[in-house]
């Protein structure tokens, strides 16, 4: 019983490890998303910073501009910051479309806040570049890109429309640069991840092979050590009746053991012990024990009494089956 507890005990560990290896792995995939999610929003939080400033300047310097659009537009990045740092915490909900098509409305409203308020300078600052973050999070680089440009198409007909020179215009073209960037990045990370990933499992498999490999070279060590031995000392003493129904009888046990011992199931019942004294009894008194078990239960920690219906039934029955092996013997 100690040999199919313990070689159970071992599969039960290593489906155990493998179990533990996989929620490891998940718990570093999720551990990248939240770190990619952090990066846009700590850069949300950034250009905020940078905008508010710039709009103390506005509201302080360009008397032309519309105090009510300037900050108004404020007011929108702020509330949208504020949603983005709580919507980060769902990989769900920030890498969703619906959330990712929301942001670039938003930011293309606050990126022609300044044109819209007559300001004589975008009062914006960094504030539209975290939203190429979220697309790329959210999409993928050809998606961050899209975005990308249209928030460059945006800030270009704002400057041409001021009459900034071309050369002023045509650095609005940084955001789709900003945007191959972001998008590049995550993929990378995310392929990386996936590698990762792709890895573990073959590490599995290899693991899971090596066992089935050691369980099979077990195997046949036992099987050489008892049925092939047997056999030889069966055939080298053919003549005596009696020690070769004795040897047929002991190798039927031994048999029996190691299908046990590479049985799936991993519990063990009141069955399987009586058995195991059965055999006790065969190799001691060198008779044919027939156990016949009407119903079974399962085997807990007090192996003394394994059911409230026959307390002690294991040592007992055990012990009547040592002194008294021909008295027959009642189950539950």
């Amino acid at each position: 019983m100690s040999t199919r507890h313990s070689n159970r005990t071992q599969n039960n560990k290593s489906t155990g490890t493998k179990h533990r290896t996989l929620e490891e792995s998940d718990q570093i995939t999720e551990k990248v998303e939240r770190s990619m999610r952090l990066l846009a929003v700590i850069g949300r939080v950034v250009g905020w910073v940078w905008m508010l400033m710039l709009v103390i300047a506005t509201l302080n310097v360009d008397a032309g501009a519309n105090r009510t659009i300037v900050i108004g537009s404020m007011v929108l990045a702020t509330a949208w910051t504020v949603f983005s740092m709580w919507a980060a915490r769902s990989r769900q909900i920030f890498g969703s479309l619906q959330f990712v098509l929301a942001d670039a409305i938003v930011i293309l409203l606050v990126g022609a806040a300044s044109w819209a308020a007559g300001a004589d300078n975008l009062f914006h600052g960094g504030y539209l570049i975290p939203t190429l973050a979220v697309a790329a999070y959210g999409l993928n680089l050809y998606g961050a890109t899209l975005i990308a440009g249209v928030i460059a198409v945006e800030q270009a007909a704002i400057l041409f429309s001021w009459g900034v020179g071309p050369v002023l215009a045509l650095s609005s073209l940084g955001f789709i640069l900003w945007g191959i960037v972001f998008g590049w990045l995550f993929a990378t990370i995310r392929r990386t991840d996936a590698y990762r990933r792709a890895t573990v499992d073959e590490l599995l498999v290899e693991r899971e092979r090596s066992v089935r490999k050691s369980e099979r070279l077990e195997l046949g060590n036992r099987l050489h050590d008892s049925a092939l031995q047997t056999l030889l000392v069966i055939d080298s003493d053919a003549e005596n009746s009696d020690r070769v129904r004795t040897l047929a009888r002991r190798q039927s046990r031994e048999l029996r053991k190691i299908v046990d011992i590479y049985t799936p199931d991993g519990s063990e019942t009141l069955k399987d012990e009586l058995l195991r004294v059965a055999d006790e009894i065969e190799e001691l008194f060198d008779v044919s024990v027939s156990a016949v078990v009407r119903t079974d239960v399962q085997m807990n920690d007090t192996l003394g009494s394994p059911c409230r219906c026959c307390p002690g039934v294991h040592d007992e029955r055990g012990e009547a089956l040592r002194n008294e092996p021909n008295r027959p013997l009642r189950g539950c």
